[in-house]
This record gives C-alpha cells, sequence and structure tokens, in this order.
C-alpha cells in the first residue's frame, strides 16, 4: 500500500466499487422521473424502447473514448485531467471549476429529491424535506470523513440495495395488472422536436456513467480494471 507521506492517493479500490459507483451515478432520480416526459413526446412503446436503447449505445461510445483517456491518463480529476492536457492550464481550470460547481449542485438537487420522495412515503411531514435535504447532504460529507474503505462499502451496499429495488419494480410493472385507464394526455403523432425533447432527456438520464474516472488515482489496477467498470457499467445499466 502506498504509504499516505508520499504525496500520493491509497490505491485501494477495486471492479465492484468501480462498478459501484457508475451503475450507482446513473440509476437516480432520473429514471424514476424521465419516462414520462419521453413517453409523453413518443407515443409509441416501440419508439420509446429503441429510443433508450439508442441512448445507451451513445452513452456505450462516450464510455469507450473515455476509457482510453482514463488508461492513458490514469490521475483522479475527471475531465480536468483531459482538458488540461489537451488545451492548457486556463482550459482546464475552467472545467475543473464547472464540473466541481455542477456536482454541487446535483448534490443539492439529489439531496432535495430523496426528501421529497420521503415525504412521498409519509415517513416526513412535508413542511420538513428542506430540513431533511440539508441533513441527507450533511450525513453524506460525514461519511466521507469516515474514510476511502468505509464510504465505498457504502456506495457497493447502496448500489445494491438500489439494483434490487428497481428490479422489484420492473416486475411490478410487468407483472401486476393495471385497469386500463390512464389520466396522461398522449399526443396524437410523434414531431421531431418532440423526438429531440425525449432524446436529450434519455441522454441526462445516463449521465453519471463516467463516475469511475474520478477515482481512477485510488484504483489498484486501473488499466485492467476501468474498462470493466465503465463499460460494464454502462452496459448493466442498459
Amino acid at each position: 500500500m502506498v504509504s499516505e507521506r508520499s504525496g500520493q492517493l491509497r490505491r485501494v479500490l477495486g471492479v465492484g466499487f468501480g462498478l459501484a459507483v457508475s451503475i450507482g451515478g446513473t440509476i437516480g432520480v432520473g429514471i424514476l422521473r424521465t419516462p414520462g416526459l419521453v413517453a409523453e413526446q413518443l407515443h409509441a412503446p416501440l419508439a420509446i424502447l429503441l429510443l433508450w436503447v439508442a441512448g445507451g449505445m451513445y452513452t456505450l461510445l462516450g464510455a469507450s473514448c473515455l476509457t482510453e483517456l482514463g488508461v492513458m491518463l490514469p490521475r483522479a480529476g475527471g475531465f480536468y485531467v483531459y482538458v488540461r492536457r489537451a488545451f492548457g492550464n486556463t482550459a482546464g481550470f475552467a472545467v475543473g471549476w464547472t464540473d466541481w460547481l455542477m456536482y454541487c449542485s446535483v448534490l443539492g438537487y439529489l439531496s432535495i429529491a430523496i426528501a421529497e420522495f420521503i415525504a412521498a412515503l409519509g415517513l416526513i411531514p412535508g413542511s420538513t424535506i428542506r430540513f431533511f435535504s440539508v441533513l441527507i447532504l450533511v450525513s453524506i460529507v460525514a461519511l466521507q470523513w469516515l474514510g476511502i474503505r468505509i464510504s465505498s462499502l457504502f456506495q457497493e451496499v447502496t448500489t445494491s440495495l438500489k439494483c434490487v429495488a428497481f428490479l422489484v419494480l420492473v416486475a411490478a410493472c410487468l407483472f401486476v395488472p393495471t385497469n386500463g385507464s390512464s389520466s396522461a394526455r398522449i399526443p396524437s403523432s410523434m414531431t421531431f422536436s418532440g423526438l429531440i425533447i425525449a432524446l436529450q432527456a434519455i441522454v441526462i438520464t445516463y449521465a453519471g456513467w463516467q463516475s469511475p474516472l474520478y477515482f481512477i488515482e485510488e484504483d489498484r489496477d486501473p488499466a485492467r480494471n476501468l474498462p470493466r467498470t465503465m463499460i460494464g457499467g454502462v452496459l448493466s445499466v442498459i
């Protein structure tokens, strides 16, 4: 193990964590809220499925490209590392800061969404959503302070639970009978603008697959593990 005094990150992560952070970073609030928007724009079930698969193939191409970059430049920092190498310090600084601000915004959004879903289940009063959102965010920060081993184990366990929950949800959608009525407004025909809106929503929903890149310097064998986690994670989500 690399000494903490050497100025390097500790290489303690493996394929399990990489898959967990890739799948866990992708499957989340987006897939719970986006399908309704996509179905509203594409009234044909076959068109809906094909567009989700097309979005997955597009994501897979991106994962292949960034996997190659990650193996060539196995340093933590995500997009910042590649932009700085290609375009210099100024461009790298701009991308690094915008990437950091984006993740801060995403964490705030997810904390609010989690609290809203908990309130929808009736576990907390609706008036306490803001308080619980802040509490969730502070809890995540505290978890990181406990160290990489504990936080990585937490990521693996919660991703496994999330996958099981989504498989149960999918099974329920397929096998639980419905009453055959719907109050949703379905357009009479597909439009080009609707197709673009749906595709944008799908691509955004797939976001998060690049998460293993940020931990590559803590991976025990990035050249071997990164392709497995990036490609395997995207294929699992598809």
